[in-house]
């Protein structure tokens, strides 16, 4: 994982913090084996679209979190993870954690103190 790349929205050059806060949404919204050459990235939560938000399906939102970011997300170190509703059919997954920078090298040594990020999910 490079520590550069192009911004989605402005075509410009994203790194650092902005480049996790991207590519966690990339990750985010890219469902499992839909990627030619990597059929293994991405996560469960496209497929947990219509899931009810009841106990048993924000467990299943926290898994696929957790599960993703454990796997294709080195530079974040999730430390706590919340739901809350956004507006009619739209939640907010609320994420806190550490940014580790060199985190894709091995390195857990953290930048900065906690950062927080929301991504809203639709068609929940």
């Amino acid at each position: 994982m490079a520590g550069k790349d192009l911004d989605e929205t402005t075509g410009g050059e994203v790194s650092g913090w902005a480049h996790v806060v991207q590519s966690i949404n990339r990750l985010f919204s890219t469902p499992k084996n839909t990627r030619v050459f990597l059929r293994e990235f991405g996560s469960d939560l496209p497929n947990l679209v219509d899931v009810p938000s009841n106990d048993a399906g924000i467990l299943a939102l926290f898994v696929a979190v957790a599960t993703a970011l454990e796997q294709w997300e080195p530079r974040f170190s999730l430390s706590s993870l919340s739901v809350s509703q956004a507006e009619p059919g739209k939640i907010l997954l609320n994420l806190v954690g550490t940014y580790l920078p060199r985190g894709h090298h091995g390195d857990t040594t953290p930048e900065g103190g906690e950062q927080t990020l929301s991504v809203p999910i639709s068609g929940l």
